[in-house]
């Protein structure tokens, strides 16, 4: 009996070398690659409660205009720091809390027409990689017609930017500074003693890297929109409140020189957090991190 069975068990076996090329029919091709793990960015929460990537201090290692601009704006009222505390009670804007999530601002604000699907932040004035954003279309505000809410390396909001591509001429008389909640602004009024104040900050008087004078090249410095033509200006307007309750509120134009046709205005509510680390982020850098 077992003399007769071993011919066909040798014929399988002949047969499995034939059609399988000698590789057993259990193993994978050789060829085959196992799949690429699943990329996962390592971040870390900071004591504000934003949610940065890990390495976020590392930079090219120089100094730009919107560093320097941002540093500017910013500098009187904020302090370069990521040791705040977290603002929980902090309504950004129009029911949208500090670290909200992405999907309860969206119930909060009723957005519906989302403009594409989410982006990695361009902006060099915040750390690289670890924030994104998402646009949407609506009727906003003094008549904006688009929102970017800004989110952290945990999808959480951090900010909300207001923005009119394309200024039509009943729109261009409300581009200044306005406070969403009828606060009244008052010039020159101290931060101390007020509950807003209005810094005009129209014009940049700062060294560029050719070593001439020069006015403010950023009119969007969370898309790092600048202006192309010496035919044109930029101008912003900062409203900040005393308490971090409040965000601060720039109000930024790019505009023909000389006061003519405004041809796009943002509005940028920026809780102090956020304004604290973008004041950090561009101290000068030296070797690729903060000095």
């Amino acid at each position: 009996m077992n003399t007769m069975r071993l011919p066909l068990i040798v014929a399988l076996t002949a047969l499995d070398v034939i059609f399988c090329g000698g590789v057993s029919a259990q193993a994978p091709p050789p060829d085959r690659k196992p799949a690429p793990a699943a990329v996962v960015k390592a971040t870390v929460e900071l004591s504000t409660g934003i949610t940065v990537t890990r390495g976020w201090q590392s930079r090219l290692g120089l100094e730009e205009t919107g560093g320097k601009e941002v540093s500017m704006i910013f500098s009187g009222v904020a302090k370069p720091t990521i040791e705040g505390t977290n603002p929980k009670d902090l309504i950004i804007y129009h029911g949208v809390q500090w670290l909200m999530s992405f999907e309860d601002a969206i119930k909060a604000m009723g957005l519906k027409k989302q403009l594409g699907g989410y982006s990695m932040l361009p902006s060099s004035v915040l750390p690289q990689g670890s924030f994104s954003f998402a646009s949407f279309d609506g009727s906003f505000e003094d008549g904006f017609p688009h929102l970017m809410l800004v989110l952290d390396s945990a999808r959480k909001v951090v900010c909300v930017q207001l923005e009119d591509f394309a200024v039509k001429r009943g729109d261009a008389a409300r581009s200044g500074t306005s406070v969403s909640s009828g606060t009244s602004v008052s010039s020159g009024t101290s931060v101390s003693s007020g509950t807003f104040v209005h810094r005009r900050t129209s014009v940049l008087r700062v060294p560029n890297f050719s070593g001439a004078e020069s006015d403010w090249h950023y009119y969007n410095y969370l898309r790092m929109g600048g202006k192309a033509s010496t035919t044109l200006e930029v101008k912003h307007d900062l409203t900040t409140g005393t308490k971090q309750s409040a965000p601060l509120i720039l109000n930024s134009i790019l505009q023909e020189r000389g006061g003519g046709k405004i041809l796009q205005r943002y509005r940028l509510y920026l809780p102090m957090p956020l304004a604290e680390l973008m004041l950090k982020y561009n101290i000068p850098v030296q070797n690729g991190s903060p000095k």
